[in-house]
């Protein structure tokens, strides 16, 4: 199976970890995670790892084309079953005005205004709970100079 080496690279340097970190998060050996990252091969389960690591699609590491939803949004962010931030995504860092590593692991309801993060985990709940499909909007107005816990 092949990935595109260069994109697995880019995300393990957008979480800003070391090719041993990243083994370790993926359940991989770091020869593995060297072997990827020189010429792109790797099994099945080592893909899905790494995308269940990097907090993307397995489809993303994919060597065609680049992904549709890295066109369409600015932001995308990835979160685990309890709320807690697992991938941070932006097209222009900028828009997050904070570094990636003060949002990655912390839970939405540390960085999210209560009624963003209160409607964020009931999605989740529901989502746990069989609903198909979830959608909502919300926008986010900040200062020139904003700081996430100004959002709050």
């Amino acid at each position: 199976m092949e990935v595109s080496h260069d994109k697995v690279k880019k995300l393990r340097l957008d979480n800003g970890w070391t090719q041993d970190q990243l083994a370790r998060v993926a359940g991989l050996g770091y020869g593995t995670i060297q072997r990827i990252e020189r010429d792109g091969r790797c099994s099945l389960d080592s893909k899905m790892a790494l995308s269940s690591a990097l907090g993307v699609s397995y489809l993303d590491l994919s060597s065609e084309g680049t992904n549709l939803l890295d066109r369409l949004f600015s932001i995308r962010i990835v979160l685990d079953g309890a709320g807690n931030y697992k991938s941070v995504k932006a097209n222009d860092p900028e828009l997050l005005q904070v570094p990636k590593n003060q949002i990655w692991g912390k839970n939405c309801a540390e960085l999210l205004p209560p009624e963003l993060s209160d409607q964020t985990l009931k999605a989740i709940a529901d989502l746990k709970s069989g609903v198909e499909s979830i959608e909502f909007d919300y926008s986010l107005t900040v200062s020139a100079e904003p700081h996430f816990s100004e959002l709050r």
